[in-house]
């Protein structure tokens, strides 16, 4: 629970950070008060499925968030959105260190894998739609769109004079809706998916998303959610190698909106 605490302090103040970069750009200076803009630190509690190619031999591997969670060194999660008129800017990070050390005999190996995800894209607010003519229930939907960076660093160190280290990192483009459906002023649901990839000689090949969860308005500057967030990339291609990875469980965090 600790780590997962740290996490969200940690997330809570890479937020900040972006939102003071955002609060000196032009796009908020020039009309600073038609503005608003969310800041989200939140923990993802993911466990990791997939499998791994290389040289003719392959290997599955699947780890619950419980099975990871004693091997969490640290991490930062967090989400700025920017908003105007219809415009939207965000940008989302997923940061997080694992370590493991494993005895094989007298020697001491430690594993440690660094993975960042970061998103920066934008989209358009469609429109907030009634439904039903007496109903309070409002279906607000988005369009998004933008860039995605994934980065995955896997070191081993031991007594072998040079520790050995993978690299796994790209960039690729993505786009899906966002929709949130509102009961009244404090309960919503929400689901945002994207597809990404589009075969486009980016790598990989194709990746999807999808976050679904309620929130709830606690004040107007405050508001929790509690969801679910999956993430699917297939077909992560390398000269001697390839790999598809899946990465799903539990979100949790918390909304400032300024």
């Amino acid at each position: 629970m600790n780590k997962i605490i740290n996490t969200l302090a940690g997330s809570w103040m890479s937020c900040l950070a972006l939102f003071s970069i955002s609060a000196l750009s032009p796009l908020s200076s020039a009309n600073a008060q038609d503005w608003k803009f969310e800041a989200s630190p939140y923990a993802w509690l993911a466990g990791v499925d997939g499998n791994v190619s290389a040289r003719g031999h392959s290997a599955e591997f699947s780890k619950s968030f419980s099975d990871l969670l004693s091997d969490v060194n640290g991490g930062v999660m967090g989400r700025f959105e920017a908003s105007n008129d219809g415009l939207i800017l965000t940008t989302d990070l997923t940061y997080i260190d694992l370590g493991a050390n494993k005895d094989i005999g007298p020697v001491d190996i430690k594993a440690e894998v660094k993975e960042t995800i970061l998103e920066i894209g934008g989209g358009y607010h469609i429109g907030d739609f009634c439904l039903g003519e007496n109903s309070e229930t409002m279906l607000s939907v988005d369009a998004l769109g933008g860039a995605r960076y994934f980065d995955a660093d896997a070191t081993i160190k031991g007594p072998f004079g040079r520790d050995p280290n993978t690299n796994i990192s790209y960039w690729e483009p993505y786009i899906g809706p966002r929709l949130a459906l509102a009961f009244d002023d404090q309960w919503s649901l929400g689901l945002r998916t994207d597809i990404g990839g589009f075969n486009l000689g980016y790598d990989p090949y194709f990746s999807w998303q999808l976050t679904t969860g309620v929130k709830y308005q606690y004040t107007k500057l405050l508001s929790f959610g509690l969801g679910y967030k999956f993430l699917n990339i297939y077909d992560i291609n390398r000269k001697d190698a390839s790999a598809d990875l899946k990465m799903d469980g539990l979100i949790l965090g918390m909304t400032f909106s300024f």
